[in-house]
């Protein structure tokens, strides 16, 4: 006799379901995707304690200076350019072509002789001298730095005659007048 199965139930006939069976092996990864956009720049953080001062160093050698120079070269006082023999050579000197000095009779300072080095080599120093005050000759001299003399101020021009120890001399505008 045949059995028409489209009526049997087979959820009712089933048995207990069986144990899990094994995973397979996993699949090939697939292709790495394209990188994002970087993210915003994170605010500066705070600043750090400062480090402790380091040692100092070592000293530096003395320089040369501007020792005052002397020279037993007679010399009348005048402008122009004059020579000295020098007690220090220019190695051992800070003078330099250019710089001003004054040159002055030790035993009378206020003889004097003013200039730029024109040249200084060795022992030999030249000197154009410009300025003076005094006269005379003298071999004791004394070279020491000097600066540059100031301006010129106003000359007179013509004569004043009938100027008395009472009148009164000054400028207006540049001219000069004077009161008798």
């Amino acid at each position: 006799m045949a059995t028409n199965l489209s009526s049997i139930n087979f959820a009712a006939l089933s048995g207990p379901t069986g144990a899990t069976g094994i995973y397979g092996a996993s699949g090939a990864s697939g292709a790495t995707g394209v990188q994002g956009a970087s993210g915003a720049l994170g605010a500066t953080g705070e600043r750090g304690v400062t480090g402790n001062t380091g040692p100092n160093g070592v000293q530096g050698a003395t320089g040369i200076g501007f020792i005052a120079l002397t020279s037993t070269t007679s010399q009348t006082i005048g402008t122009g350019v004059k020579t000295f023999t020098v007690n220090l050579d220019a190695t051992q000197s800070a003078y330099t072509v250019g710089g001003r000095v004054r040159v002055y009779s030790q035993t009378t300072p206020s003889i004097f002789m003013e200039g730029p080095i024109t040249g200084y080599t060795g022992s030999t120093m030249l000197i154009n001298f410009d300025f003076l005050n005094g006269t005379g000759t003298y071999a004791d001299w004394r070279i020491t730095t000097a600066s540059n003399p100031g301006s010129t101020g106003p000359k007179l021009v013509g004569t004043i005659s009938s100027a008395t120890p009472s009148s009164t001399v000054g400028y207006v505008n540049g001219d000069l007048w004077f009161k008798v």
